[in-house]
């Protein structure tokens, strides 16, 4: 809903501080990326990095709900996505044989 808002036109917005809630949410999300570091649950990255890709995925995420329901992830789309970036995107690195090193 907020996004609505804050995206929509603005008469007729009530007022809120929309920056205040997204500096609230990104510190949140933060905190938790910060948590799962230090517990091992996450690897050694910048936790800056790891919450701006999180943040990303939930807000483009919110936004296509908005715009165009039909075409949003659902609760089983959105874990699939974050799956993902959980997991990794790479590729296991695989050993080159002799002929392929050669091309």
């Amino acid at each position: 809903m907020i996004n609505a808002v804050f995206w929509g036109p603005a008469q007729g917005v009530p007022p809120f501080d929309f920056e205040t809630f997204h500096q609230k949410l990104m510190a949140v999300i933060s905190e938790i990326v910060g948590e799962g570091i230090a517990a091992g649950e996450l690897r050694d990255a910048d936790p800056g990095d790891v919450t701006l890709a999180l943040m990303g995925v939930l807000s483009f995420n919110m936004d296509l709900d908005l715009a165009h329901p039909e075409l949003g992830l659902g609760r089983d789309g959105l874990r699939r996505v974050l799956d993902l970036i959980f997991s990794g995107l790479a590729a296991p690195a695989r050993i080159l044989t002799n002929q392929e090193t050669l091309r």
